[in-house]
């Protein structure tokens, strides 16, 4: 189980805001989907908040945002750091304004003027929020993305989505930056009252976002 681990360091003092899970598609390394907050146990994210707050205070990082990459191998019940990135993680940042009531950038802004991060944890208006990665396992040319009004329309019924558009009609996915072994063409970012209900949102959603490929 891959996640990472979201935090800021202020004065000298690590904080840990939240811990986020990294869903692949079955049988591949591509991301399909990144869960917040964590379903790990929570005796093993207390020990992945424990590792972040050492690796972070011995650093001598201070004063900014940082994600940490972990592994959880539950067979030998082992936490393991894959890197360590000393910024925040920008496709999360609305996944905890979500759930927690406050948008990472604003953690980072108040950093930057000298400002104390007034950070509460689950404080926002949903328990579950995902970023959704929208992937081919083939090339191909775009021939449509979802109009501005099939966007609008989507918001007007479930207010807060956002959705990303990646490609251009006439494009080839190959021509923009991409995994290996996958084409991402969008990103939906949403939230809701449960997982149960965000993965049943979401399958509505993705239904809508008309997307044709050749």
């Amino acid at each position: 189980m891959q996640v990472t681990v979201d935090g800021f360091v202020e004065r000298g003092a690590p904080v840990v805001m939240g811990i986020v899970d990294s869903v692949m598609y079955p049988g591949t390394i591509s991301f399909q989907r990144f869960d917040y907050p964590s379903r790990l146990p929570e005796p093993v994210q207390v020990r992945m908040r424990d590792v972040a707050v050492r690796l972070m205070g011995g650093s001598g990082f201070n004063h900014a945002c940082f994600n940490i990459e972990m592994f959880y191998d539950s067979r030998r019940d082992t936490v393991r750091v894959i890197e360590v990135n000393p910024r925040m993680s920008y496709q999360f940042a609305d996944l905890y304004e979500r759930v927690d009531g406050m948008n990472t950038y604003e953690a980072q802004l108040a950093l930057a003027t000298g400002r104390q991060v007034p950070w509460r944890a689950r404080a926002g208006r949903d328990g579950a929020a995902s970023s959704f990665v929208l992937r081919r396992f083939s090339d191909a040319r775009v021939v449509r993305v979802p109009s501005k009004q099939e966007l609008a329309e989507l918001q007007e019924r479930f207010p807060g989505t956002l959705v990303q558009v990646l490609c251009e009609p006439g494009e080839r996915l190959s021509s923009h930056d991409q995994d290996v072994g996958s084409f991402h063409y969008g990103i939906v970012n949403m939230g809701a009252p449960t997982y149960a209900e965000l993965l049943e949102r979401y399958a509505e959603v993705e239904r809508r976002l008309r997307f044709e490929f050749a």
